[in-house]
């Protein structure tokens, strides 16, 4: 989902060389334990090579501390603070159970969701480590209780395997460890700025990258898509996690201005106010719509560093599920605090929707085109535009309808948010 980012890239000359390479090490031995989460042998292997370079961080500083100002001081505040950190603790402790003792004792713990937009069924339950996650698909689609198996249709199960130690199991193992680089990178960081030296972060293609507060790599963030398998419920097929971001090169940039005269249209985006840059997009939505007589599904992410666009290209409505779980992960991963999205929808009238019909389905359904707003406190709001098409497929745009109603579809994304799932009326749109 997101490129590998290099842990550090060293300035001048680097005062700390070797406590450089054990956190690069650390962060390279992470991402080859995450390579192998489904591998028992192959994750433990990477998993105790992990926890000992992350250890041996702190004892290659203390060798390297010379021309740091105030050492002793500075690194006595620092021992308390990581004294105090239950997974620092525990990876003191891991580092001398894998290196003196032996492996350390795991559980391999499946979580699994039922959903549509909404979650149904939530089940928790231990896996035999080599047990595959399909096969642990398809054994706990067996055991669904009677509401689940008179009607599977349009449902997804999504399996998330954890691997937890039994003296940390409120932490899935890489999310610990990715803690623990985070505040091993914070110290190194801080080391470097005593010595008068600077710390940058990079991505392997060389961008320079900001880091969040917690020092951790936006790579090392959330696991969660690489370790979830989903599959439909109604015939086990697996649904395959698409990767949505998209970013156009020049190329492609130049040939769109073109097509769509967008010199004519001033995007906002360095203001940040998502309804202002929303209300932009619209009217340039319109001209794509007009122009192309359809319009693909369109989402845009504010992060602490910049907006980035994705695709969302559904076939039916089991993907759409899918992919707005696969959309709430990455919200998450890069810290996102507000949405816009662009799209095509079906609307159809109250009488059609009360007697079952889906608006697509609906005898008078119509089309729209629909830039929705939403944010991580609260804030939400729809700009509905109705559409028709003449005989020759020009396109005619109706005025612009402002609606305030959260659809249910974005609910994992609030859920990421800690928001309350909407709980309003479905607006009639699908």
């Amino acid at each position: 989902m997101k490129d590998r980012i290099q842990s550090s890239v060293r300035t001048k000359e680097c005062p700390l060389p070797n406590t450089h390479n054990r956190l690069q090490q650390a962060h390279r031995l992470w991402h080859q334990a995450l390579d192998n989460y489904n591998d028992p042998e192959g994750f433990r292997a990477n998993l105790n090579s992990t926890i000992e370079a992350l250890r041996n961080v702190t004892f290659m500083l203390q060798k390297e501390k010379h021309g740091i100002q105030d050492f002793d001081t500075w690194y006595e505040e620092w021992q308390g603070k990581m004294k105090s950190d239950a997974v620092m603790t525990w990876l003191c402790e891991a580092r001398t159970t894998v290196v003196h003792k032996s492996d350390l004792e795991t559980l391999s713990i499946a979580h699994a969701n039922i959903h549509n937009n909404l979650t149904l069924a939530y089940i928790k339950m231990e896996l035999p480590p080599q047990l595959p996650i399909p096969a642990a698909c398809t054994l706990i689609a067996r055991t669904l209780p009677d509401p689940f198996v008179k009607d599977l249709s349009d449902l997804v199960l999504s399996l998330e395997r954890r691997w937890v130690a039994r003296q940390l199991p409120e932490w899935e193992l890489l999310d610990a460890l990715g803690h623990a680089y985070g505040l091993l990178s914070d110290l190194v960081r801080e080391a470097h700025e005593r010595a008068g030296f600077s710390f940058e972060v990079r991505s392997i293609q060389g961008k320079k990258c900001s880091v969040p507060s917690d020092g951790r790599l936006p790579c090392m963030i959330t696991t969660v898509e690489a370790r979830t398998v989903r599959v439909r419920l109604s015939d086990g097929q697996p649904l395959i996690s698409v990767e949505t971001d998209f970013a156009p090169s020049p190329q492609d940039v130049k040939k769109a201005k073109k097509r769509y005269e967008l010199a004519k249209f001033n995007v906002p985006w360095k203001k940040g106010d998502p309804f202002e840059i929303a209300e932009s997009l619209l009217c340039v939505a319109k001209k794509m719509l007009q122009k192309d007589k359809y319009h693909t599904r369109m989402i845009f992410l504010r992060t602490p560093h910049g907006w980035t666009m994705h695709h969302m290209d559904a076939r039916d409505r089991v993907e759409k599920y899918t992919l707005m779980r696969v959309l709430a992960n990455e919200v998450h991963a890069v810290q996102a605090d507000a949405l816009i999205e662009i799209g095509e929808v079906w609307m159809a009238s109250l009488e059609e929707l009360n007697k079952g019909c889906l608006p697509a389905e609906a005898q008078d359904r119509k089309e729209a085109l629909v830039v929705t707003v939403a944010t991580s406190d609260g804030e939400f709001r729809e700009y509905l535009t109705p559409f028709t098409r003449t005989l020759t497929g020009k396109i005619n745009c109706a005025k612009t309808e402002v609606v305030k109603l959260a659809p249910y579809y974005l609910a994992p994304v609030f859920e990421v948010w800690g928001r309350a799932i909407p709980n309003l009326p479905d607006s009639g749109k699908g």
